[in-house]
């Protein structure tokens, strides 16, 4: 069976459709794997990188399996395969994760009845209060920014606590500087409103002062190639040039900048409901990672207090 995704948008429900082009009503693992990897970069939910990241786990699960009808997998088959690895435990975290998103984006469209991934659990993930930069290094790396344009993706990952790919998605068209408003598209075809700090619209002003104001994306790239048609940075790209920001100053990646953005807001005592949308996690469950910030905040309160 050939599964195809028809290349556009229902207008009705603004989802992907699912066409059985050979009949047989068995959708083949191989193929499914293709066209969920296809959806999703297509509905910009995940990059080329994260895909590549995606198939690794997925190779392993055909060669494991064969290329059988998805339907035909259960359970006790996927505990099975879990089972065969040797491998960490974040890996199979990973690799079972990655799973279970194919067998719900096959029975979302049709392609399978039953997911046989629900309810099943993976090794469990220790609790561990993420890493995060101090005042005085972010700073510097503020600072340290080699122009305008580094210190607006510094600041929008620090001040905002966007992850990469929606700095590389923001356009011009999302940033109401009357309103202090910017529109962030997140994972999943998720959007969010945040406001505009008072540093970050200053540096917002100073770089569209040196880009422009014409349309189109937000940060735009130095050189026309290829990879950048539209002249737009890629996640991919921003990844590499935020690690490279921070490393002058600290041994940690860009992704240190948004885990200091939940920090500071679950320091300055914001509800944890109202960092998740800030952050824009789908579940409470990721945001409690941060929870740990608000212990240390309340026992250096009582450790502070004069006898």
């Amino acid at each position: 069976m050939l599964i195809r995704l028809n290349n556009y948008r229902d207008a009705a429900d603004d989802t992907l459709n699912i066409v059985d082009e050979g009949g047989d009503g068995e959708m083949k693992i191989a193929q499914a794997v293709a066209e969920y990897l296809a959806s999703r970069q297509a509905s910009r939910e995940i990059v080329a990188s994260t895909a590549r990241i995606y198939r690794e786990g997925f190779d392993a699960f055909v060669k494991f399996f064969g290329d059988v009808a998805l339907s035909s997998i259960t359970r006790d088959d996927i505990e099975r395969w879990l089972a065969s690895m040797r491998a960490a435990d974040s890996t199979l975290r990973l690799r079972l994760a990655t799973v279970r998103g194919l067998f719900k984006w096959a029975v979302l469209h049709g392609g399978i009845q039953r997911d046989p991934t629900v309810g099943l659990r993976g090794p469990k993930k220790p609790r561990r209060v993420p890493r995060t930069i101090g005042q005085e290094a972010t700073d510097r790396i503020i600072g340290g920014a080699v122009d305008v344009r580094e210190r607006l993706m510094l600041m929008l990952m620090l001040e905002e606590g966007l992850r990469a790919m929606e700095c590389a998605n923001l356009e011009v068209g999302d940033i109401d500087l009357e309103g202090r408003v910017m529109l962030v598209h997140g994972k999943g075809g998720h959007t969010r409103s945040l406001p505009l700090t008072d540093r970050l619209l200053s540096t917002l002003r100073d770089y569209m002062e040196v880009r422009g104001w014409s349309s189109g994306h937000l940060l735009r790239s130095y050189h026309r190639s290829w990879a950048n048609p539209s002249d737009g940075l890629s996640a991919a790209w921003i990844v590499k040039l935020m690690s490279r920001a921070v490393k002058r100053e600290v041994r940690e990646s860009g992704h240190a900048l948004r885990h200091t953005f939940a920090r500071r807001m679950i320091e300055r005592g914001a509800p944890i409901m109202v960092v998740r949308d800030a952050l824009g996690h789908a579940s409470i469950a990721t945001t409690q990672i941060y929870t740990g910030f608000a212990e240390v905040a309340e026992m250096r309160g009582y450790m502070n207090r004069a006898a």
